[in-house]
């Protein structure tokens, strides 16, 4: 949980100091393919990048990679993936641009994997059936919480 003094980056900030963060966000590193200095690095901005991007959820708080870098979005799964520790974690999904990976590791048990084929542009929306609603042809959806 994040208490204490301060403001929100702060506790953000101090919570990318524990050694679960760490170990989590080394994962996610590697994960995408990405440095682990780069999470290092968005640390320190995260809330203010976040907030820019923030408008109301369904309940499921939805990480659209296409509006970060792929340092701020291994920074935010590496927090969401922690707070999934806690008692009462927050849903969330992962919404990667067209053409990048998926979160790998959190959604093995769902056969997703396995469908991934050629045609990765149908695969996804004819599977989940939620996309087609919403007008995001363009990206893909993970679902992790």
């Amino acid at each position: 949980m994040i208490s204490g003094k301060g403001g929100m980056q702060q506790k953000l900030t101090k919570l990318s100091l524990d050694s679960t963060f760490k170990k989590i966000a080394e994962d996610v590193a590697n994960e995408r393919g990405i440095r682990l200095q780069e999470i290092t690095d968005c640390v320190k901005h995260i809330y203010h990048q976040l907030s820019k991007h923030a408008h109301g959820n369904d309940l499921i708080i939805t990480i659209r990679a296409k509006h970060y870098s792929p340092g701020e979005v291994a920074t935010l799964l590496a927090y969401f993936r922690l707070q999934k520790t806690w008692p009462h974690a927050l849903s969330w999904e992962l919404e990667e641009a067209k053409g990048e990976g998926e979160d790998k590791g959190e959604d093995e048990d769902k056969g997703e994997d396995e469908d991934k084929g050629e045609d990765e542009d149908k695969g996804e929306d004819e599977d989940k059936g939620e996309d087609e609603d919403k007008g995001e042809d363009e990206d893909m959806v993970v679902k992790l919480g």
